[in-house]
């Protein structure tokens, strides 16, 4: 790894120093838009493999700067601190269920979980039922496997958003048929089993769009606006956890963007301000919908917490959900896609500023871009950041999320510490992934 500094990436980036925080407390995981292509009809046991999936570890004192805290290079400027939850992500593997080999950093838990002033719901639309909403829902959804060089395979879930053939799922079920001569397979809820192709992806937002060719009788998912969710809405999740085709499972939303990290060895690391639920996820969720009462999906199972494995011990199954879920917000997941579909790139928002978070759970700026969005708006060396928007901020990462979350253009408030209000109309930054 370079050791060398670089000039200040134009996002919210974290300064890679030792994080001075609180002590945490842990027990340790057709081109057209989408909108159009809707308009048309209303990783158990598993046998050998070479790497062995990385489980997560949430150490009590961060003190110390490694590849376990900070998931990036050691670049001074450039690596992302660990001020929110590291997760493994849902996916698993053809024939043993094995999670796909991935390298999760290791982090702190938020001290606190990201507040909201929207009241809470114990129910979602009216009349709905889950048994009616699986049933909505269900019908939409696809089993994806994906294989890549030396036989190393993948399996998770996807959604149908044409009835031509395109599946929206995460990045990462389908990026290890990126590599050499790899292949993706999409099998619907009838039995049916075509080739898939990607047609773009975002491997920082975890998103991407593939199309299935051959398939009849489609019929494309319908979309609910996540920004109305409510924390103990009723949710649903449906995939194929462990090869388990159609499997449904239910919960709450138990928080609303959350601050969530995680990343595979060699790939790109995605921050996400994330939907939690306690809706059971487990190894080939992934890519799959999350689900209201009313059929409508609000967001994409991405990832799970799993607690570590006791020093000493050898992981002898498959890490499995505990109840803490994560889903990417199906508005931000719907732009990309539609975004992707369109032009084959995406944009990403940014802010021009580095950050660190410092040892009251604030979020002191480190760096500011020259000529960039937070430039421009009058953030300044030394700031300290403590809402973007109505969110509170409590940690580096967090606000990483939170500018992730919002298109590029956003005008934005800033609240700082001295009590100063800015607002910043933040960059673009856009995404080109290899396909």
């Amino acid at each position: 790894m370079s050791t060398s500094p670089t000039a200040p990436d134009p996002a919210v980036t974290v300064q890679n120093k030792p994080i001075e925080s609180k002590p945490v407390e842990s027990k340790s995981a057709e081109n057209r838009p989408v909108e159009s292509k809707l308009a048309e009809s209303k990783s158990a046991e598993s046998k050998p493999v070479e790497s062995k999936p990385s489980l997560v570890e949430l150490p009590a004192r961060p003190q110390h700067q490694d590849d376990r805290v900070v998931p990036r290079s050691r670049r001074k400027t450039k690596a992302i601190a660990a001020a929110c939850l590291a997760v493994g992500l849902v996916v698993g593997g053809i024939g043993g269920y094995a999670l796909v080999s991935r390298t999760v950093g290791a982090a702190e838990l938020p001290f606190w979980g990201p507040k909201t002033s929207q009241p809470a719901a114990p129910d979602g639309p009216a009349g709905g039922t889950i048994e009616s909403a699986a049933a909505t829902a269900s019908e939409s959804v696809i089993v994806l496997r994906a294989t890549g060089p030396g036989g190393s395979s993948v399996e998770g879930s996807g959604m149908v958003i044409g009835a031509d053939g395109l599946i929206l799922t995460n990045n990462h079920v389908v990026e290890v048929a990126v590599k050499g001569a790899g292949t993706i397979s999409a099998t619907t809820p009838t039995g049916q089993t075509a080739a898939a192709t990607i047609v773009a992806r975002d491997p920082a937002a975890d998103i991407a769009v593939v199309r299935a060719s051959g398939l009849s009788g489609l019929v494309p998912v319908r979309f609910a606006k996540s920004d109305d969710l409510r924390v103990g809405q009723t949710v649903l999740a449906i995939g194929a956890p462990f090869a388990l085709t159609s499997t449904v499972t239910s919960g709450i939303v138990s928080a609303l963007r959350r601050p969530v990290r995680a990343g595979s060895a060699g790939g790109a690391e995605t921050v996400m301000s994330a939907i939690q639920t306690d809706a059971a996820l487990n190894p080939g969720n992934s890519g799959g919908p999350l689900v209201n009462l009313a059929g409508e999906i609000v967001g994409i199972n991405s990832a799970i917490y799993t607690p570590p494995v006791p020093a000493g011990t050898v992981a002898k199954a498959e890490p499995s959900g505990i109840g803490i879920g994560f889903a990417i917000p199906i508005d931000q997941a719907k732009r990309i896609a539609d975004e992707l579909v369109r032009s084959g790139t995406s944009t990403q928002a940014v802010l021009g500023a580095s950050a660190s978070d410092t040892s009251s759970g604030t979020v002191r700026i480190e760096e500011v871009l020259p000529g960039g969005p937070a430039d421009a708006a009058g953030l300044r060396t030394g700031d300290v950041v403590t809402r973007f928007g109505n969110e509170l901020i409590g940690g580096a990462n967090a606000l990483l999320a939170a500018v992730r979350s919002r298109p590029a253009g956003d005008s934005v408030q800033l609240t700082l510490g001295d009590k100063r209000v800015i607002t910043v109309v933040l960059g673009a930054k856009v995404t080109r992934a290899g396909v």
